[in-house]
């Protein structure tokens, strides 16, 4: 068989450190993740993630960066690089909701339902009630506050 000289390994060497430069810098730039609806899913997003529709149930999103839900987030995780912003957290069967974000973001809720779980950094609230309006976030003494309107469950609820 016939070997490649020098000078074509090292033009071909030459190339594929040029694609590895390549797709090196294409894991760089954020991917943005956005969607209606999800159900029993993982989402992954080295970006930021949007659900402009129903919302999701019984699913797990990782986002680099912020992640905001304008319908329900109903069972599941969301561990974000940036703030979160959901309209309705849980459900009324208290289904493990849990809501993650690092020290110096927010998370900020419409309305939340009892057994919602929501971190800051490594400080973490147990929401025990229906609430509006739910605010999480830490002081600048690095205690969790959070902020909220508690609502008295309906009758026959």
């Amino acid at each position: 068989a016939d070997l490649p000289d020098e000078g074509a390994l090292a033009a071909l060497m030459d190339e594929v450190a040029a694609v590895a430069a390549y797709l090196r810098s294409q894991e760089q730039k954020p991917t943005d993740v956005i969607l209606k609806y999800a159900a029993n899913s993982r989402i992954e997003a080295t970006g930021k993630v949007l659900v402009t529709g129903q919302g999701c149930f019984n699913t797990n999103i990782y986002a680099g960066g912020s992640v905001e839900i304008n319908g329900v987030f109903r069972g599941g995780e969301i561990v974000a690089g940036g703030r979160v912003s959901v309209r309705e957290a849980g459900s009324e069967l208290g289904v493990r909701t849990v809501i993650r974000v690092p020290e110096e973001y927010w998370i900020k809720l419409g309305k939340a339902y009892e057994n919602v779980l929501l971190r800051v950094g490594d400080q973490a609230a147990l929401l025990a009630q229906l609430s509006l309006a739910v605010e999480a976030r830490l002081d600048a003494r690095g205690r969790l506050n959070v902020n909220a309107l508690p609502l008295e469950p309906e009758a026959g609820s």
